[in-house]
């Protein structure tokens, strides 16, 4: 069987190849461009990051495409109603760092409370100054965790432990992990005009798209700290930007980014540049969507990719996302 792999990050490639390359016709390539076509017809299954824009375009260069596997939890940049159309299958890695980003969203929130990112940037230029960096403690204080789901739990548990209270909204509730771990559910209005830290941790819809906008800030505590750590299209960034020029929110860590791909290659014509260049002179801790990269979720991953592979090359596909 035909197999395209487009990843950016080798690591994954090679490990697929290693494994199947001896059985199977395994492609490599960075980046979709249209040069490669030629090189790829006739896949039938394709692996791609969450970089890669996956719709009709594609399918129509490469008919005998029959699954998509991206090697992510997100599926934002596959257009799902394209993929039923042309009858293409499409499979993700549901969980497999559900404890390593709630791990990092802790130290987020901890760095935050504490101006360790501002504290570090000052020491880097050999500026020692830190009267203006006083922080606060977390116990005691609200964690609102908006999504709920199984890394919304493992960041309730953390917080729990170092004396937060939690508060979460979420679709479907489980009242039996609440009334175990203290964790009230509220309603999304409701949760953000009493947390102190709210950490998004919810896909990227249609439906929550900008969710986070100019009216939903506007009903937050003064001084708010807010944690992204999901995707970047839930929140309206010209809309966060004015909230942290206001002040009524204190803070931002943004593990992700509205078009963040612009970003990460560097293109400074779009948007997405600008909006970073307006929120890196304000109170925000950013980092490059790394939330998920640590080994043991990586690990993980490899061989949930290697498992979805296997499923599609036997025809009874797994992990389906429709």
């Amino acid at each position: 069987m035909k197999i395209t792999i487009i990843e950016t990050k080798s690591e994954k490639a090679n490990f697929l190849k290693d494994r199947l390359g001896n059985e199977h016709e395994i492609h490599i390539i960075s980046e979709l461009k249209s040069e490669d076509i030629e090189k790829i017809k006739n896949s039938e299954i394709m692996l791609v990051s969450a970089w890669t824009k996956i719709d009709a375009t594609l399918f129509e260069q490469l008919p005998g495409l029959k699954y998509i596997i991206t090697l992510s939890t997100g599926y934002d940049h596959i257009n799902l109603d394209d993929c039923q159309k042309f009858c293409v299958q499409v499979s993700n890695i549901p969980a497999y760092g559900e404890r390593a980003v709630a791990e990092f969203s802790m130290g987020l929130l901890f760095a935050l409370t504490r101006n360790i990112h501002l504290a570090y940037g000052r020491s880097k230029e050999n500026n020692f100054f830190v009267g203006d960096l006083e922080g606060s403690d977390v116990f005691g204080k609200t964690l609102g965790i908006v999504g709920l789901g199984k890394t919304g739990k493992e960041l309730a548990l953390l917080a729990g432990s170092v004396g937060m209270k939690v508060v979460a909204h979420d679709l479907v509730e489980d009242e039996q992990f609440a009334a175990k771990n203290n964790v009230s559910y509220l309603s999304l209005e409701e949760l953000v005009a009493t947390a102190d830290f709210i950490t998004i941790l919810i896909s990227h819809t249609q439906k929550t798209h900008h969710l986070f906008d100019r009216q939903l800030f506007q009903l937050m505590k003064k001084g708010v700290k807010i944690i992204n750590t999901a995707r970047g299209g839930v929140v309206n960034t010209p809309d966060l930007i004015a909230a942290l020029q206001s002040g009524l929110v204190g803070g931002a860590a943004l593990d992700v980014l509205e078009d963040e791909k612009n970003l990460i290659a560097n293109n400074k014509e779009s948007q997405a540049y600008q909006w970073h260049a307006q929120l890196m002179k304000l109170n925000v801790l950013h980092t490059g969507h790394i939330a998920a990269f640590s080994k043991e979720a990586q690990d993980r991953a490899k061989q949930i990719m290697l498992e979805n592979v296997e499923s599609c090359i036997k025809g009874n596909p797994i992990n389906l996302v429709q």
